[in-house]
Parts: structure tokens; C-alpha cells; sequence
């Protein structure tokens, strides 16, 4: 889960290469269209500053150091997400 109050980061398997989430907003929140924000350089988002997911948005992350340094927070006091997350691996690892 996402909220605003904290910084949250993903748990990457070791294989792990790139990833897809998908974004499930709090069913109370105001504005559907932004519901997080993230930065994929090792700096923590906030409400403010970093790119913008709204309810049901996909977002593909590519690479290993992209995937750990991942950081996302929740836009609206109150409210948690959901971020599903499917990761892929190449297919020389096993």
C-alpha cells in the first residue's frame, strides 16, 4: 500500500529486471486522475514533486538500478493505494 504519509520503495527479487505496476486508488479519493507521485532516482517524492499516477494507470519500469531506486508516496492526506506490481526477469537468469 501507498499512503501520504510515508515513502514507500519496492521489495525487487534478486532476478528481477524490470517490472509493471498498476495503480488501484483509495475508493474515497477527490481527484481519481493523480493519486501518487514517484521518482525513479534514489529521491523520495512528494506531494508536489515527481510524476503522477492516476487510478488503473500502468507504468513499466525498466532496469535493476531503476526498479531499487523506485521511490513512490500517495498525493491526498487520508488516503491509501494500491500498487500492484508483476516483475520480469531475462531470460538467461534462472
Amino acid at each position: 500500500t501507498v499512503s501520504y504519509a510515508e515513502v514507500a520503495q519496492l521489495s525487487v527479487p534478486e532476478n528481477a529486471i524490470s517490472a509493471t505496476i498498476s495503480i488501484e486508488a483509495d475508493t474515497s479519493v477527490t481527484d481519481k486522475s493523480r493519486v501518487i507521485r514517484f521518482k525513479e532516482n534514489g529521491s523520495d517524492p512528494t506531494a508536489s514533486s515527481g510524476i503522477a499516477l492516476g487510478d488503473n494507470d500502468l507504468y513499466e519500469i525498466t532496469g535493476r538500478w531503476n526498479l531499487e531506486s523506485f521511490r513512490v508516496i500517495g498525493i491526498e492526506t487520508g488516503k491509501s493505494h494500491v500498487i500492484r506490481v508483476q516483475y520480469y526477469q531475462s531470460p538467461n537468469n534462472t
